[in-house]
């Protein structure tokens, strides 16, 4: 799956392709727990963030193809990776409406 991620000009996100230098993100689920977000034109956007923009994508995609909401979301962490990390995006998606 794609994982890139460009804030559009009017301030929406795009999925998918890689766009424009400086507008496009990619490797931010590696990225989570980092301090330093992501410069996305002239926003700034931290890796949990734009990891749950991407989940909520998906569940957007399912939702499109199977006419219904899924029942479970799934998160996981990087090997190595702090279990926080996959929590943390969670609490952003279901802060933006999204149950998981």
């Amino acid at each position: 799956m794609p994982s890139f991620l460009q804030l559009t000009d009017a301030g929406t996100f795009s999925v998918g392709e890689f766009g424009t230098p400086g507008w496009t993100a990619t490797g931010f689920a590696r990225r989570i727990g980092d301090a330093v977000p992501f410069s996305l034109g002239p926003e700034t956007c931290p890796a949990e963030e734009l990891t749950a923009l991407l989940i909520m994508w998906v569940i957007g995609e399912v939702v499109a193809r199977e006419g219904e909401q899924p029942r479970h979301v799934a998160v996981s962490h990087r090997p190595g990776g702090a279990p926080i990390a996959a929590d943390s995006s969670t609490r952003r998606c279901g802060r933006s409406g999204s149950t998981t």
